[in-house]
């Protein structure tokens, strides 16, 4: 196998965030604020920094050349003591739906 068979692309992080969603969609309501596994964050925060992992992935290698230095000029910030630093908060008053759904008006996929 050569390693064009093994990279993994943007179709492949499309396809992921595709089956996250729809397992997310099933979720308890109650479950988003719970802890997630051995994590303080709540599973609400630990998906909120995975969108942030994701955004910030695309700004470093979606760009034709990306920037060489190892930090992005993003500035990070916590909604609470021990929450996780991200760029990316999704408006809780949505709740879990709007969350999964994407922006207003979009799709989401």
């Amino acid at each position: 196998m050569d390693r064009a068979d093994t990279a993994i692309n943007g179709e492949d992080v499309r396809r992921v965030v595709t089956l996250a969603i729809d397992a997310l969609r099933d979720a308890d309501p109650q479950a988003w604020e719970a802890k997630a596994g051995t994590l303080d964050w709540t599973c609400w925060e630990t998906l909120e920094h995975l969108a942030d992992d994701l955004f910030t992935y695309a700004a470093r290698f979606g760009l034709a050349k990306p920037p060489m230095s190892t930090a992005l000029p993003f500035r990070t910030s916590s909604d609470r003591s021990g929450g996780p630093a991200n760029v990316i908060f999704v408006e809780r008053a949505s709740g879990p739906e709007g969350f999964v759904s994407g922006p207003p008006g979009g799709s989401g996929r």
